[in-house]
């Protein structure tokens, strides 16, 4: 069973951090009228409210994206607006976390827009904008595991295999007699004799 918690109830997860609950609802789950308690929660040493969540997702969280360093994907102005999200940066940062982690990729995902919200302006609109699927599109692009629209529905990998076939399909065979091996030097490289030497 699911530990219950209480407002002001101070949590020491798994992970060491110090996770203090603000409050708590009941949000309706699934067709058969079950109700699951969410939790408000802020980091005990940051403040970084995290967003409502199950007990067992706060019990099981392995950092804080308040704790975290600004990741390096994010770029921003001197006010701390965000002017761009590198793409490689923000891959980098994903593959990180989960070889540090253990987690899927889209956990990774998920901790890394927590992060980049976390050291912006509640108003930016990046902070608006960025959703786990978009995010997750972007990575898979760059990681080559999904198709992008550009190729014509094939994968960066695939087209260049198909570049391959196309270029071996132009290879010209000939048969090995000193005949044609001359034509195709006519052709493609006038100038050039056969010369036969006795060894």
């Amino acid at each position: 069973m699911k530990r219950k918690y209480q407002s002001g109830d101070i949590i020491k997860n798994m992970a060491g951090l110090s996770l203090l609950v603000q409050g708590s609802n009941l949000v309706p789950c699934g067709t058969q009228g079950r109700n699951v308690t969410n939790y408000q929660v802020t980091c005990g040493k940051c403040g970084h409210v995290f967003s409502p969540t199950i007990s067992g997702a706060f019990e099981k969280r392995k950092s804080c994206p308040g704790c975290e360093k600004q990741p390096a994907a994010l770029k921003t102005d001197s006010t701390g607006t965000c002017i761009s999200i590198c793409d490689i940066g923000m891959v980098e940062f994903i593959r990180e976390f989960q070889e540090e982690h253990g987690e899927s990729e889209r956990a990774a995902v998920r901790y890394f827009i927590d992060t980049v919200k976390a050291h912006l302006s509640k108003d930016d609109p990046i902070a608006e904008t960025m959703t786990e699927e978009s995010v997750l599109a972007k990575v898979r692009r760059s990681t080559g595991k999904k198709k992008d629209p550009m190729n014509h529905g094939s994968s960066p990998q695939k087209k260049k295999v198909n570049n391959l076939d196309r270029v071996a399909s132009k290879v010209h065979r000939i048969t090995a007699d000193l005949e044609s091996v001359q034509s195709f030097l006519d052709k493609y490289l006038p100038g050039y004799k056969i010369v036969l030497e006795d060894i």
